[in-house]
């Protein structure tokens, strides 16, 4: 129960204080993975957010974005899509465009957990990621919930970042390994 109101929390604040300065278009370039890309402006663009850059040991610098938030570019079972990196989420938290193009079921009669948030009960399914990457790091079977709610990004939260050895700030980086 405490890992859903974490998670119900970071989703009422990231749909609060993220959500209306942002908008997502479904652009897609040929020979590219198709991403949803958010614009801090909410004018479309057709490049992706801008992927993790490789350091040393395997780990990745993820930038801090205009906005504040550190966005990344992940990949989930192999579909592409942009994740606000939210170390409050006590999961992994997947919007129902994401968890469909990583080939996850969400039809309505799964979302059978509630989380209950300031704005009213937030319906959610908990699901499994085979593979999520972010960058050169990959980890296999991460505990997640899939939202039956509108957010503008998807969130990666503890039940992936908990696995990695090393998140740190450093000046506008966020260092993961």
């Amino acid at each position: 129960m405490k890992g859903f109101l974490f998670l119900a929390g970071s989703v009422l604040a990231l749909a609060f204080f993220v959500g209306p300065g942002l908008r997502t278009s479904s652009d897609s370039e040929a020979g590219d993975a198709a991403i949803n890309e958010v614009t801090p402006t909410g004018q479309s663009r057709s490049q992706a957010p801008a992927a993790p850059r490789a350091v040393s040991g395997d780990g990745v610098v993820v930038a801090r974005g205009p906005e504040g938030h550190f966005t990344t570019q992940a990949v989930v079972n192999g579909a592409a899509f942009p994740m606000v990196i939210d170390s409050g989420a006590s999961l992994v938290v997947l919007r129902r465009e994401d968890a469909l193009a990583a080939g996850i079921s969400v039809f309505p009669s799964e979302f059978t957990g509630t989380a209950q948030t300031a704005g009213g009960p937030v319906r959610t399914k908990r699901v499994t990621i085979d593979r999520l990457r972010i960058g050169g790091i990959e980890r296999r079977n991460v505990a997640a919930a899939v939202v039956d709610a509108d957010l503008p990004m998807s969130l990666l939260g503890q039940s992936f970042l908990a696995q990695l050895a090393e998140m740190r700030i450093a000046d506008d980086a966020m260092i993961l390994r």
